[in-house]
């Protein structure tokens, strides 16, 4: 996870210089219009993340909430190379997985609650 949030890190602080400076030269050869569509997926990319873990907190047991943390960092991690035109599609993706593990929790919450699911 320290390596996601790291590249985030170097892809937000590139576009925040690019935002402040936009006659510096970047450290790569991307476009104008590349850094700008990264700068916007890679906050939104680090935002679902982070609500992915904090919703991960709501499942029932600790090895519901460790699988759901551990399925989003292999996606993450398995997805952070994508391209430039996939990276729209992948983002509304993890934003319907998030949805399914907020239902999920509430669900299993209240199976968990009623004795129907057992500790694991």
């Amino acid at each position: 996870m320290q390596f996601v949030i790291e590249r985030l890190h170097r892809l937000l602080c590139e576009c925040a210089r690019v935002a402040c400076f936009p006659g510096t030269p970047r450290s790569d050869s991307a476009s104008e219009a590349t850094v700008q569509t990264l700068c916007m997926s890679g906050g939104a990319a680090l935002l679902l993340y982070r609500q992915l873990l904090r919703a991960s907190r709501n499942m029932p047991t600790r090895a519901r909430a460790e699988f759901v943390r551990r399925a989003a960092r292999r996606e993450f991690e398995h997805n952070k190379s994508a391209a430039e035109a996939d990276v729209a599609m992948l983002l509304r993706l993890a934003e319907v997985q998030l949805d399914a593990v907020i239902e999920q929790a509430a669900h299993l919450t209240a199976l968990h609650d009623r004795g129907h699911l057992r500790e694991d």
